[in-house]
């Protein structure tokens, strides 16, 4: 990190030397500066970086600090003489950081519930399944109470966890936050009439991910498992590495309403056969852009899939949820047009006149 602030720093000196250099006009040197600038974070972005995640991180410093910083001294030193071109750089400047404060601290908090409603001739009476995944924490708190609040606010017959629960390097801290995550389980009360079920994902999973679990009474999946919680209703639950197979097979069931739930989407593209599909591991992408999408999903799914809800060919519903918490590691804290979410899904027999309650 010392090296990519050196590195930074300097870049950022000289272009503010190009920018001032000379007497061309002052959208060549402004042109000058950026490229200079641009190079200069470019390199410093893959110095001493860990990995993927930790160039993220990088380049959200560098979008969020020191581009701001030469947009602003550049808008200072020419606003005087050509306000116009002064005045768009500070509010350039002004925008990026506001944009980068709200990436970092205000949005990984916005903790939203999203509702979907299946209609099914195979159910025959409703149900509703709450979906949370990739909680992905390394500090326990307030955000992971909100989340399982919320989920039993809805009042759900079935709750699935869709993997990925504490993210903490050091081992003696991770113990700590398993044990904290299970008394929030049990002082949430946690439970549902038919079944509270909890899937392994990738991050801790060499490690003993199930005793979070320990005395809640939720049902740990390690491998594949197909349960049927009342005659109408089957649920197929993916271990991790089947949740990654594009070429899983579920064996098609026309009297029940099968929901598929894994943690990796990638399952999906197998078109397994099921009416309702669940998946996490992407964070939605975590930084979703305008007419780009997400920037990164470390899924094979389409890059349309990795949030929300997708109607696939074989007339499943994937519903891919954003997650409840944020990648750790050396990747930027930051989420961005792509809220934490928690999903909540309402199965609904087709000749019922029955509604779904309004989730609270």
């Amino acid at each position: 990190m010392i090296v990519f602030h050196l590195t930074a720093l300097v870049a950022l000196a000289l272009a503010l030397a190009a920018f001032r250099s000379g007497r061309p006009p002052i959208w060549l040197r402004l042109a000058a500066g950026a490229c200079v600038l641009g190079v200069g974070l470019l390199l410093a972005c893959g110095m001493g970086a860990d990995g993927v995640f930790g160039i993220a991180g990088n380049l959200f410093i560098a979008g969020a600090i020191y581009l701001p910083v030469f947009l602003a001294v550049a808008g200072c030193l020419v606003v005087r003489r050509l306000p116009w071109i002064g005045a768009t750089l500070l509010t350039l400047a002004a925008a990026l950081v506001a944009t980068g404060a709200y990436a970092r601290f205000v949005e990984p908090a916005r903790l939203v519930v999203r509702q979907h409603t299946i209609q099914s001739p195979r159910l025959r009476e409703p149900v509703r399944i709450a979906f949370i995944t990739d909680v992905q924490t390394d500090a326990p708190g307030d955000h992971e109470r909100r989340a399982l609040r919320l989920a039993m606010d809805a009042r759900p017959d079935v709750i699935v966890f869709g993997g990925d629960y504490v993210q903490q390097r050091d081992n003696r801290k991770a113990d700590a936050c398993r044990r904290l995550l299970n008394q929030m389980l049990k002082e949430a009360g946690v439970g549902a009439r038919l079944g509270v079920f909890a899937l392994r994902g990738n991050i801790g999973a060499h490690e003993a991910w199930d005793v979070i679990f320990d005395g809640t009474g939720v049902r740990t999946v390690e491998q594949t498992l197909t349960v049927t919680p009342r005659d109408d209703l089957r649920l197929a639950l993916l271990s991790y590495p089947d949740s990654l197979r594009a070429d899983l097979v579920v064996a098609p069931r026309h009297d029940a309403f099968t929901v598929v739930a894994g943690h990796s989407p990638d399952y999906a593209l197998a078109s397994p056969a099921g009416d309702l599909l669940l998946a996490g591991h992407t964070h939605g992408g975590q930084v979703r852009l305008p007419l780009i999408g997400p920037l990164l999903t470390l899924a094979h799914v389409p890059r349309a899939w990795a949030s929300g809800v997708t109607r696939l060919d074989n007339g499943a519903t994937l519903i891919v949820s954003n997650g409840v918490g944020l990648e750790r590691r050396g990747a930027p804290r930051i989420r961005l047009l792509c809220p934490p979410d928690i999903w909540v899904i309402d199965g609904i027999p087709v000749a019922s006149t029955q509604r779904a309650e309004a989730v609270p």
